[in-house]
């Protein structure tokens, strides 16, 4: 009878410590999504994570192309605010003109580590974004003809 309080401990005290080791592990940043996801060779665009998981204050961006740079986006100083202050989860993504066009990785750097990869799409057109409102024909936003 001994036997078997003995195993039944060993194996509770087992459980426990399983679960507390899994209580220690530190979280896993993903990134869900960014917007956009892309932008055109030699211009620079405004770019904010828009979902995630375990990476509330992303530190930079990372891409798979050294010609594709992020730095954070800064709230502008005013009255109240006469210090930069870095906002969060916005960057503002610099494409080189010598960057083909592609699909590349990006990650997000925060804390914790580097998140998953999300695609990036550079292109060598125009990048329109619709502006609001737009949900009737006299008021839909006008596009290039050499514009994605």
């Amino acid at each position: 009878m001994n036997f078997f309080r003995t195993k039944t401990f060993v194996a509770v005290l087992l459980l426990c410590a399983g679960a507390l080791n899994a209580q220690q592990q530190p979280p896993t940043p993903q990134l869900l999504s960014i917007f956009p996801a892309g932008g055109q060779v030699g211009t620079s665009v405004e770019v904010a994570i828009t979902e995630q998981s375990e990476l509330e204050f992303a530190d930079q961006l990372i891409f798979s192309h050294p010609g594709i740079q992020a730095l954070a986006k800064m709230r502008e100083t005013s009255r109240f605010f006469p210090q930069p202050v870095r906002l969060r989860n916005a960057f503002v993504v610099t494409i080189a003109p010598n960057v083909p066009p592609g699909t590349y990785e990006v990650r997000a750097q925060c804390e914790y580590g580097l998140s998953n990869p999300r695609r990036f799409v550079v292109g060598n057109q125009k990048e329109i974004l619709e502006a609001e409102p737009n949900d009737t024909f006299d008021k839909a936003t006008p596009l290039d003809r050499n514009s994605n």
